[in-house]
């Protein structure tokens, strides 16, 4: 039975300019602690960046495509729209 098993949301988090994201690498533990997974970054006017290495850092403007827990995305957004 999947009883135990977590809900998993795919959702596209924006990096608005000036949040708290933006200039972090996706291992800083702001990021980490989140327990969310990034599979692609859609940067403006590029291509995306699938599978983005631990070191890539955050552009405002850029989307996430983030995996996890509804609540730990829905954390992750209100922070990528918290202006520093």
């Amino acid at each position: 039975s999947d009883q135990g098993a977590a809900d998993v949301d795919m959702t596209d988090v924006e990096i608005v300019p000036g949040c708290v994201y933006e200039g972090l690498p996706l291992d800083h533990p702001d990021i980490k602690t989140l327990d969310v997974i990034v599979v692609g970054i859609q940067r403006t006017k590029q291509a995306m960046i699938f599978k983005p290495d631990a070191k890539t850092v955050l552009h405002g403007g850029d989307r996430l495509i983030a995996v996890g827990q509804p609540q730990q995305i829905q954390r992750m957004i209100q922070r990528a729209n918290e202006k520093v």
